[in-house]
């Protein structure tokens, strides 16, 4: 993974938006979902509790986040309370749940290798209003794909040869779309 450095302000505009679409948590696989918002998103168990209100789990909901383990491709929307009677039936521990229980992700026996995987995140609403600056703050793992499209809402930054500091020598982004990584961490400034 290349660590790349781009401290535009307008860039974290972007990304803030961006967020919803998706980026990466690296974490060990077969953790619950709640071990992996707590230890590896670093969100505190009471936001958990009172504010991420809708969580689906590769496009299923969830009602139990202690059941519900990640594995390598795994897929996390996070949001709060959305509106309507979808919203109320999507909703954790919802009086409505039985009307979606066979869509319900439940969990099950995964067994842990131990390795590390990439968990795609996905912000919504109040969780990305309260969140993305944070996770931002901390560099956003993108995928290649990913990051082209959202350095190309920036011409300055692909139309000048505009030099990128990188973990190790500058890069343009000519050089960002020939290189073979496939993922980037993105900071918007220094850690």
């Amino acid at each position: 993974m290349k660590k790349i450095y781009a401290p535009l302000p307008e860039l974290q505009e972007i990304l803030f938006y961006e967020l919803q679409s998706g980026f990466y948590v690296i974490s060990v696989d077969a953790v619950n979902i709640r071990s992996f918002l707590k230890d590896f998103c670093r969100i505190d168990e009471q936001y958990i509790k009172n504010k991420i209100k809708t969580i689906f789990h590769n496009g299923n909901p969830v009602d139990n986040i202690d059941s519900v383990k990640v594995r390598d491709g795994s897929v996390l929307a996070l949001s709060g309370a959305m509106p309507g009677l979808v919203g109320a039936m999507m909703r954790i521990q919802s009086p409505y749940a039985v009307m979606r229980d066979t869509i319900t992700d439940k969990g099950g026996e995964i067994i842990s290798s131990g390795k590390d995987i990439c968990v795609r995140v996905k912000l919504f609403n109040v969780v990305l209003h309260d969140w993305a600056m944070d996770f931002i703050s901390r560099g956003v793992i993108l995928d290649k794909s990913d990051l082209i499209r959202i350095f190309k809402k920036l011409p300055q930054l692909v139309n000048n040869n505009y030099l990128f500091d990188t973990d190790e020598k500058p890069m343009t982004f000519s050089d960002i779309e020939n290189s073979t990584f496939e993922k980037f961490i993105l900071w918007t400034e220094r850690p």
